[in-house]
């Protein structure tokens, strides 16, 4: 049996649930297992390993055999006991995680996460203590800390109902979990890091309700956004949202998807991972360890008759040689690449390999974004322009500075922060014949970035500059991301 097999079931649900991996192929794994498994345990299987199951009936002494020969039991000291379809683990830890306190400490972080909107949930282990934040607006904004002595079993609650092994605190380990907070269901995918302390979990909040929005609720300036409906409307070529980590690439991705949707049209995506599932729409995960990579399943998308193909990610010459390839033969594909603004993904592509003859030929347009955050309305004051230092006023036109500017002073709503929420800045650059013609030419980042301003584009900073002016945020905000 192949070791990455092996690997896709973690052997703590081996021992729970009595099965044995045999089979795995695109979105699909097959088990064998002696007794059908009801469906709460089919849901955490699927869930957490975000594919099918298809179970395989076998006699109950193969399954314990093959169980005994592939997943060898380690010493009593670090291993759940072997237990029944429903069992009972006979683990303090596991018995400590089960209790209320614990329960009830795991639920309320998980509900303040939600109703804070927080991005992400941090649990960091260090020597005497555990300290929680939260990622809200960009920023982590510390809770609390706990005793590591406490810490620890509210750790193994979360790795429990993640399905991970909570004995296993050597290696790192990857999870999904599921919770409802005042009627809103929400993922979170965890992951755990053994650090010289004890173990540290980070929770990514993955809240569908953000994700399954349209363009128009992406407060786009309404030409860009009537120019990226123009874009989505072309039958084929390449169309590459760019920007750093963070900047709410794979929303304005899911965005377009949406729209694409409504045009009966077929749909397929290869992501790393899924973990926004979209109704209607192929979703195909990225499997490394088994060899289901981003090139191999562009290739076979070819053979399913698609319209559109989203790659979550360009990472190489190969993927971008076949994308492009993809959107010569009447395809629309649309993808990411992590550069500064728009005209930087072109030379991202041809630093990556690729013929600008047929960058030219291939692309239609790139949308670089920012997220920077709003002042918070509470606490909103104006403030006056020459109290900005020399340094950031440098970074702007010397005309623009109105007379007054705003500023948030910090108040409980906004964590004392002065900012709430954030919105995005977007540069639009459309392709056209002089700038194919100065692509094939080799023209510099600096020479394209020009031309395409002198066409219309609206830079980053231009944008910037009109939110500051309607005191939706600051200058220092929009200063410190746009030098990102």
């Amino acid at each position: 049996m192949k070791s990455q097999l092996l690997q896709l079931l973690p052997a703590w649900w081996v021992y729970r649930y009595r099965i044995i991996p045999l089979e795995v192929e695109e979105g699909r794994i097959t088990i064998g297992t002696a007794h059908h498994l009801d469906l709460e345990a089919l849901e955490n299987l699927r869930f957490s390993l975000d594919r099918s199951i298809d179970q395989r009936l076998m006699p109950q002494e193969k399954i314990e055999a093959l169980i005994q020969e592939y997943y060898p039991q380690r010493d009593s000291s670090n291993r759940l006991e072997q237990v029944s379809s429903h069992p009972t683990i006979y683990d303090p830890l596991k018995k400590m995680v089960e209790e209320s306190p614990v329960i009830n400490q795991v639920s309320l972080l998980l509900d303040e996460a939600i109703e804070k909107e927080a991005s992400d949930l941090h649990l960091e282990s260090f020597e005497t203590e555990c300290r929680i934040r939260y990622r809200i607006d960009g920023l982590l904004i510390e809770k609390k800390s706990l005793p590591l002595t406490l810490a620890v079993p509210l750790l193994s609650r979360l790795k429990l109902l993640a399905h991970l092994d909570i004995t296993e605190r050597r290696l790192s380990q990857d999870g999904r979990l599921r919770h409802t907070w005042n009627k809103i269901t929400v993922d979170f995918r965890l992951s755990s890091l053994p650090t010289q302390f004890g173990e540290s979990l980070v929770l990514r909040m993955l809240d569908h309700r953000k994700m399954m929005r349209r363009l128009a609720s992406l407060e786009l300036p309404a030409a860009l956004e009537q120019s990226l409906h123009q874009l989505l409307q072309k039958p084929h070529g390449l169309f590459i949202v760019t920007g750093p980590t963070g900047a709410g690439k794979t929303t304005t991705l899911y965005a377009c998807l949406q729209e694409l949707q409504a045009k009966n049209l077929k749909l397929i995506t290869a992501e790393d991972p899924v973990e926004y599932e979209i109704e209607g729409i192929m979703q195909v995960p990225i499997h490394e360890t088994i060899g289901r990579t981003f090139q191999r399943v562009l290739r076979s998308f070819l053979r399913h008759d698609p319209d559109v193909i989203m790659v979550g990610e360009t990472r190489d010459e190969e993927t971008a040689h076949i994308a492009m390839q993809a959107s010569l033969t009447g395809h629309l594909v649309l993808t990411t690449l992590h550069t500064n603004d728009a005209a930087g993904a072109i030379s991202r592509l041809i630093d990556m390999g690729m013929d600008p003859l047929m960058i030219a030929t291939t692309l239609e347009g790139v949308l670089a974004q920012r997220l920077v955050r709003k002042i918070c309305p509470e606490c909103r004051t104006t403030y006056s322009s020459e109290k900005y230092t020399p340094a950031t006023m440098a970074f702007f036109k010397k005309s623009f500075l109105p007379e007054k500017l705003y500023v948030g002073t910090g108040c409980d709503q906004c964590h004392h922060t002065g900012y709430q929420g954030r919105i995005g800045l977007f540069e639009l650059l459309t392709l056209n014949d002089e700038l194919r013609l100065l692509i094939h030419q080799k023209a510099s980042h600096a020479q394209l970035r020009q031309k395409a301003i002198e066409q219309g584009m609206i830079s980053l900073l231009a944008e910037g500059e009109r939110i500051v002016r309607e005191g939706i945020t600051t200058l220092e905000e929009v200063s410190q991301v746009i030098s990102v």
